[in-house]
């Protein structure tokens, strides 16, 4: 990973560049599954900036003593920014009482379920047959996914943390 990368706390001045990016990434910067919908643009988070562009965010929500990881992005895979963005998180949210972390993702991302898996998460619960309700708000959720295997169920995983 290139040395000049930092991490550091999404500011207001952020927010244009940060809806841009998630509408790149994610189709659209209001984000929605079964437990919760959220515009991740306005969200806290991390990020990581090159040369004036986003090369890793992170926008996380908490809700009492648990935090949802609304989204994360690495646009350099396996450069150490996902997990750069996702220690900062559980650092920030520990010192702010949060006992556990939690995301969604859908059955096609074999990519996030490693990626959360060796970091510590574990698969909480799978939602059987739940993005064709949340189609219905959001029409833009692709009906293939990664490696052409159809998006139909989400995947909720979670970690939980050792309060100080």
């Amino acid at each position: 990973m290139s040395s000049n990368l930092v991490v550091r706390r999404v500011v207001d001045s952020d927010r244009f560049q940060i809806k841009e990016f998630l509408t790149e990434h994610w189709g659209d910067s209001r984000l929605l599954n079964s437990n919760s919908e959220h515009e991740a643009s306005e969200l806290p988070g991390f990020i990581v900036y090159q040369e004036g562009f986003i090369v890793g965010l992170l926008t996380y929500a908490i809700d009492g003593d648990s935090c949802e990881l609304v989204t994360i992005n690495s646009t350099m895979t396996a450069s150490g920014i996902g997990s750069m963005l996702l220690r900062s998180l559980e650092y920030e949210v520990t010192q702010e009482g949060c006992k556990r972390i939690w995301a969604m993702t859908t059955n096609d991302n074999m990519l996030a379920l490693r990626f959360y898996q060796k970091r510590g998460y574990d698969i909480k619960a799978v939602y059987r047959n739940s993005i064709e309700a949340l189609r219905l708000k959001k029409p833009t959720i692709p009906v293939v996914g990664e490696e052409g295997i159809l998006v139909v169920s989400e995947i909720e995983v979670e970690k939980l943390l050792d309060t100080v």
